[in-house]
This record gives structure tokens, sequence and C-alpha cells, in this order.
């Protein structure tokens, strides 16, 4: 059992976090804090099997938005919204 927790365990999986930034896989093996927990966007090593992270229900392993060169989705989203901003603006002052 102990082999088998060497093999699948002690190591975060490389993954996107909340900001679209790769976070490159690490290993859990430093004392007491062997296991890889807190969430699918945020992860870190901690000392309880109890607390450890399911990798594997996670999702955000690929690149975020259209591919790689190109804004995530959230970053796309905040500039339509501005893009939107503007032109309600523009349609606006043309009113007036």
């Amino acid at each position: 059992m102990q082999e088998l927790f060497g093999l699948l365990g002690n190591r975060c999986w490389g993954y996107y976090d909340v900001m679209g930034q790769w976070d490159p896989p690490f290993n859990c093996n430093a004392g007491i804090y062997l296991f890889c927990c807190g969430s699918c966007f945020y992860r870190f090593c901690c000392q309880f099997r109890v607390h450890s992270l399911d990798q594997t229900s996670c999702s955000n392993y690929d690149t975020p938005g259209r591919g790689a060169g190109c804004p995530s989705a959230h970053a796309a989203a905040k500039t339509n919204d501005l893009e939107t901003q503007v032109s309600s603006a523009t349609i606006k002052l043309h009113h007036f």
C-alpha cells in the first residue's frame, strides 16, 4: 500500500489557476506535508490524507480560452464588456 501511495500520491498535478496562469506540478514530500490539498484552482501540500484533493475531479488542465496565445475566457469576457460599454457611450453621445 505504501508503494502505491508513493506512485499515485504526494504530487500535485500542474493546472490553470483562477487567473488563467499555469501552475506547474510539484511534489509533496517535505517533512509531514505529503498530500496534495486545496481546491482545483489553488493547490498546496498538507499533512492529512483526509484533506487531500481528488485531482481526477478537476477539469482545469487544458489551456483556457481558444488556444495558445489567446486570452482566457474570463479576459475575453472583460474585453467584450468594455467594448459594449464604449459602444453604448458612443451611441448615447450621438443622440445629443
